[in-house]
């Protein structure tokens, strides 16, 4: 319908890559916090930081052949291994890297590459996920993810893995300047990225939304999606300042708090309306549709967190 082409425009207008973004900005971030809190305790981020990374590849490739082909975790559990050598380098060289791989990634994007010619040839592998989810049995499903595992590895890498890198680094320098520690003492600079991150996301974001050209598309998400995202991470950074907005959005930080356990839940949730062996809506309902699910699973997901963190430090 003209409103579901409308939503799914508004979806990669404002949300598609965005978040990926942010998440992998914070990753880089949170590895910071490691390691200064290490540093502190006296102890080697070589001790315990590889064993987390191991686990988390670990989550995400049951998520990705139990769940959801579509996990970001192993891409971050793999390339987290590299944030270690880059954890005591000069800060001019976190930035040149990652501009690098920015150039990086708008290039691989701009190349003529079938997802599925990566690794596949002559097989029509969208009737072939499609026949699998709306299978009403979950073995079928099993299959075909076990199946396309290879590939959703590679395209993954391919598509998504200098652009995480990078945002990786630049979470790490943000640390190491020690911006989110003093945020009173940075709300001017808060200022600006959001409206340079709202000048740069709105011009980007739009042309990767309605133009066909791949380069084009290719530079416009490349740039345009962090600017947006930063975009937001200040707008709300500023707007949780004051003490009478700061209980406002508390709640959010809950969830934020859960990232992990809220994410594979959303996972569990959603596989079992879609999928065949659950409500099989996959494939049958638009966009608008998708929407009003996502705002009732994240509307119901706060107070559970709330509910959790009242009786629990960490997500389970």
């Amino acid at each position: 319908t003209p409103l579901d082409e409308t939503v799914a425009f508004l979806i990669k207008f404002l949300a598609g890559a965005k978040f990926y973004s942010l998440f992998s900005f914070l990753f880089g971030l949170g590895f910071y916090v490691q390691l200064s809190r290490a540093e502190a305790k006296g102890r080697s981020m070589h001790s315990f930081y590889p064993r987390r990374l191991l686990v988390l590849l670990l989550f995400g490739t049951l998520h990705s052949l139990f769940l959801w082909d579509g996990d970001i975790l192993r891409l971050y559990a793999v390339t987290g291994f590299v944030l270690l050598p880059y954890r005591n380098r000069p800060l001019r060289t976190l930035l040149m890297t990652s501009a690098v791989l920015v150039i990086i990634s708008a290039v691989l994007l701009a190349l003529p590459v079938d997802r599925w010619a990566i690794s596949y040839s002559g097989i029509d592998f969208v009737a072939q996920a499609r026949a699998a989810y709306t299978s009403n049995r979950y073995s079928v499903v099993l299959a075909h993810r076990f199946w396309q595992f290879p590939d959703s590895v590679v395209y993954l890498f391919y598509q998504q893995g200098p652009s995480v890198l990078a945002l990786f680094l630049l979470g790490l320098w943000t640390g190491r300047q020690r911006i989110f520690e003093n945020l009173s003492a940075h709300r001017s600079l808060l200022r600006r990225i959001f409206w340079i991150g709202l000048a740069i996301g709105l011009v980007g974001n739009l042309a990767f939304a309605t133009t066909h050209d791949r380069l084009l598309s290719s530079v416009a998400v490349t740039v345009g999606a962090p600017a947006l995202s930063f975009c937001y991470a200040s707008g709300l950074l500023l707007l949780a300042h004051p003490p009478r907005w700061e209980a406002r959005v508390a709640p959010l930080a809950r969830v934020g708090r859960l990232a992990l356990s809220s994410s594979l839940l959303q996972s569990i949730v959603c596989s079992s309306l879609f999928y065949g062996y659950g409500l099989g809506l996959y494939d049958k309902i638009g966009a608008f549709g998708g929407l009003m699910l996502t705002f009732a699973i994240f509307l119901i997901q706060i107070p559970v967190s709330a509910w959790w963190l009242q009786r629990f430090n960490f997500g389970p």
